[in-house]
This record gives structure tokens, sequence and C-alpha cells, in this order.
């Protein structure tokens, strides 16, 4: 049986997204959260950070 060398493998290539966020929501719910995360077109995550982030930079300034 042939070992690996030490160091080999699978490495990190940068940022590591290993945490999750679950939502209860209906089907219809869930289409149409889809539909507006692939309108922004960078991804679901990043859609819904962008979405967010967006979101609370108008609200800063509204107060």
């Amino acid at each position: 049986m042939r070992t690996k060398p030490i160091g080999s493998g699978r490495k990190a290539t940068g940022l590591v997204r290993n945490k999750a966020l679950s939502l209860r929501l209906t089907e219809d719910e869930r289409k149409e959260i889809y539909e507006i995360l692939n309108l922004v077109g960078k991804g679901r995550i990043n859609s819904l950070l962008y979405i967010l982030r967006d979101f609370e930079k108008r609200t800063k300034n509204l107060k």
C-alpha cells in the first residue's frame, strides 16, 4: 500500500464557507427568492450578500 507524502492532497484555495443558514419557506417563497437572487447574477450567496449590504447602506442614510 502506497502512502501519500506529507502535505499532498487538497489545499485551501481562499474563502471557506462552512456555515449554514436555514430558513423554512413555502415552495412559492423559495421560488420567488431564487428568482430575485438569480436576477442579480452573482451566484445565490453573493447575490444575497450584495442585496443585504445595499439595504444596509440605504437604511443608514435614512437615520
